[in-house]
């Protein structure tokens, strides 16, 4: 029994050691189930979480793009609308598939209406056959077909282009319609306006080049220039004034380029000049800087003044001439006039000696004649010397101190016996503002009155001859002094006023037929006399009605004047 327990005793943990070993085994198992099943589940949750976070990113991604797209679609829109061109799209019966406002106005709908719509139902009935024509065309050719329409006063520019089929295969048309109106008619401007520019530069008689800055290689010439030059155009274009001979003083070049990048312009500058062949000449040359042809260039406009600067030349040389022999006639006259004037005095002289000789009435007669002849004959001399003078500018004038209106009352005295004998009243008018001191020439002045006052005695049978003296004021509010002498003679025609003034002309008619006599010098002494005193002699006359002859002169008094000093003319 012992032994039966002892071995049970043995045998029992051994049992136990075997449940044990098993029991351990069995959770290893498990745990290492558990393990695998863990990982595989944080597998499966890694998957899951990388395939959201992939499709959160792809929906973000979708999102932007759709974001994009709309943006997109939005902005071609946008433009698809506010282009003033009008666009829309046909489909194969070319009805409206889209359009934007500016095709729905042109065809006079509104978008809902113009959308389906049947394209040529619209079109005018005049073309739709040939609209038809053309939609044809693109759609079967698919190439695109252009064409110009012109109704209602409008151009527009018109292009079919063939696009890919749509949902099921249906071809579709883009069709593009531009309003070219003012683009032709500004290109009909341009035409015209180049047309006008091209006949400007033909005709002008000015040579103009438009040349490269700064080498100067010619673009452009007109005819002006290619015959002034003797070259054609092929041999001028592209090359340089150097290149062709043209030859210019370094100076003036020098000169040119320093203005036009001063102020980029150039106007009537003398230029001398040598051609190939040596030929010389004289131009006005001016040039402007300017774009054109793509790059910097200059316009130049040349004049050719070479006939006007030797016709210059010949001015001169004639003016000089002309003085020489002014000089010399001035001579002769003074010379002449000496050589008069001493045997003439002689002559007086003998007159006056012979009058106290005891002369019968007729030798009185006879004497009174030839003394009247001889101081007319001074007279004359007198008045053609001084007119040379004036003439030559060698007239030399006095400023002294004088009394105007005793100078009128003296004047008016040395007239009063002719005046008396012909039974003419002679009077005289002071102005009160007329003045007592003045500042001139008073022997020229007193000149002028004479030849005045003898001129209306002489052409005055009855009547009276006044003599005015006064002052006036000038535009300028300048004081002037006025001698008007007034007679109530024959009176001046208005086709014989305007020459009256020249010299040796009269009022009378011509030499053989004048009943009053004279040259015809005193007017025209008197007027140049006037105005070598910076004053003027007017006429104012009517035929058988007299003639007033006024002398405006300037007012210089002595406060305000030098006296005693002299000065030329």
């Amino acid at each position: 029994m012992r032994s039966c327990a002892l071995a049970g005793f043995f045998a029992v943990p051994g049992t136990l050691r075997a449940a044990t070993t098993s029991a351990a085994d069995g959770l290893m198992d498990h745990a290492a189930a558990l393990v695998v099943a863990g990982f595989v589940f944080l597998l499966l949750c890694g998957l899951v979480t990388w395939q959201r976070l992939r499709c959160l990113k792809r929906t973000r991604r979708d999102r932007e793009l759709l974001r994009e797209l709309t943006a997109g679609r939005d902005l071609l829109e946008a433009v698809f609308e506010a282009t003033s061109d009008a666009i829309l799209v046909l489909d194969d019966k070319f009805r409206v598939v889209t359009a934007n406002r500016t095709a729905a106005a042109r065809f006079g709908c509104d978008m809902d209406a113009f959308i389906g719509c049947e394209i040529l139902t619209l079109t005018d009935p005049a073309v739709v056959e040939s609209r038809r024509d053309r939609y044809r065309l693109a759609l079967e050719t698919g190439r695109p077909v252009a064409f110009r329409d012109v109704r209602d006063g409008r151009a527009l520019e018109n292009i079919l282009h063939p696009l890919p089929p749509g949902p099921g295969g249906t071809r579709r048309l883009a069709v593009y319609a531009r309003d070219v109106t003012r683009e032709l008619a500004s290109r009909q401007m341009l035409a015209e306006s180049r047309d006008r520019l091209a006949k400007i530069l033909r005709l002008t008689p000015a040579g103009i080049a438009i040349a490269t800055s700064p080498d100067s290689r010619y673009l452009e010439v007109n005819e002006t220039f290619l015959a002034g030059t003797g070259y054609t155009r092929q041999a001028v274009i592209g090359r340089t004034p150097e290149e062709l001979g043209f030859s210019v003083a370094p100076a003036d070049r020098a000169r040119i380029e320093q203005a036009l990048a001063r102020e980029g312009l150039i106007q009537n500058i003398e230029l001398e000049y040598r051609l190939r062949d040596g030929d010389k000449g004289t131009v006005l040359f001016s040039a402007i800087t300017l774009e054109a042809y793509g790059q910097p260039c200059m316009l130049s406009v040349i004049v050719d003044i070479s006939a006007r600067k030797a016709m210059e030349q010949a001015l001169l040389l004639a003016k000089d001439e002309a003085e020489a022999a002014s000089q010399t006639q001035l001579r002769f006259l003074s010379v002449m006039s000496h050589e008069v004037r001493t045997p003439m005095n002689t002559i007086l002289g003998m007159v006056d000696l012979l009058r106290d000789s005891g002369l019968s009435p007729r030798q009185e007669a006879f004497l009174a004649a030839l003394e009247q002849a001889g101081e007319g004959l001074l007279a004359l001399l007198s008045d053609i010397l001084d007119v040379s003078r004036i003439q030559s500018g060698r007239l030399r004038l006095a400023r002294e101190a004088y009394d105007p209106r005793a100078l009128a009352r003296e004047a008016l005295a040395a007239h009063a016996g002719r005046a008396a004998a012909k039974g003419l009243a002679l009077s005289l008018v002071e102005a009160p503002d007329a003045p007592q001191a003045a500042i001139g020439d008073p022997a020229r002045i007193r000149q002028i009155l004479d030849n005045l006052l003898d001129n209306a005695v002489k052409f005055t049978r009855v009547g009276a001859v006044r003599l005015d003296v006064g002052r006036e004021q000038d535009a300028a509010n300048t004081p002037r002094l006025v001698f008007a002498v007034t007679d109530t003679g024959v009176g001046i025609p208005p086709e014989k006023q305007e020459r009256i003034f020249e010299p040796f002309a009269q009022a009378d008619g011509g030499a053989t037929s004048r009943p009053y006599g004279g040259t015809g010098l005193g007017l025209t002494l008197s007027a140049m006399l006037a105005r070598s005193m910076g004053g003027r002699l007017r006429l104012a006359s009517r035929p058988g009605e007299g003639s007033v002859f006024t002398a405006t002169l300037p007012l210089a008094l002595p406060d305000t004047a030098q006296a005693d000093a002299t000065f030329p003319l």
